[in-house]
């Protein structure tokens, strides 16, 4: 499985002064398949999408960002709860300052590992750079007035829909991701096939997707609940 660090080599942009965004995404892509093709081998995505006459570097980059993407998604999964108990209590006026504290180094260790605080922001259209900005002030002490931070929690809070039932696993959210994206591209779209007599699932996606993760059980159902629903785990920028 490729190593996410490889994938998120960090961008040399070498003499160039003032680099315009194009100049940064090609840079960004160069940098990021150079650290994929160094990377190993993925056991499950790769070799599905070479069986379907995709080249080897288009396949192992492709694998390692349906692989980082599912990783992203379930730790926002995971992670959800905890934020949004802490923007609720943070967007009480009366809430101790102890309190406050610890829920301001939550939100930044999640603002720092994850990207499920950049998304409830993004949907209630409020901005979570100066949230963040804020946060770190009080961190550092320099905050001695809550009522920014308190504002924008509740802002954020207000429209924000917490996500019911069990959490989505990595290998689900990839899952979902290489049915809805990728197979449709290389294949012809098919869900899962299921075999009474094995009572199991003998398609080569599912298959591809339990060698990827090393969950020989994976069920790949809810991934495709979700696609039919239309209904998405988590949207990640």
């Amino acid at each position: 499985m490729p190593d996410s660090s490889s994938v998120d080599r960090p961008v040399m942009v070498g003499q160039c002064s003032s680099p315009n965004l194009s100049t940064l995404y090609f840079a960004c892509a160069v940098a990021t398949i150079a650290g994929v093709r160094e990377a190993p081998a993925s056991i499950g995505y790769e070799a599905w999408l070479i069986s379907k006459g995709c080249t080897p570097a288009l396949a192992r980059l492709t694998a390692a960002l349906m692989v980082k993407r599912g990783k992203r998604i379930a730790s926002d999964s995971a992670r959800e709860p905890s934020v949004v108990e802490a923007l609720r209590t943070l967007s009480r006026p009366t809430t101790a300052s102890v309190a406050r504290r610890r829920r301001v180094t939550s939100l930044l260790q999640a603002w720092e590992e994850t990207s499920i605080l950049e998304t409830i922001f993004d949907h209630a259209n409020v901005d979570v750079c100066l949230f963040a900005k804020e946060l770190q002030r009080c961190a550092d002490g320099a905050c001695y007035d809550f009522s920014a931070i308190a504002e924008m929690a509740r802002a954020a809070i207000a429209v924000w829909r917490p996500r019911r039932g069990p959490k989505v696993s990595a290998a689900s959210a990839a899952h979902e991701f290489f049915l809805k994206h990728v197979v449709p591209d290389v294949d012809r779209p098919r869900a899962y096939t299921r075999s009474e007599s094995a009572e199991d699932f003998v398609d080569e996606v599912t298959k591809a997707t339990r060698r990827e993760f090393n969950e020989p059980d994976f069920d790949p159902q809810p991934s495709c609940r979700r696609i039919v629903r239309g209904r998405q785990p988590f949207e990640v920028r």
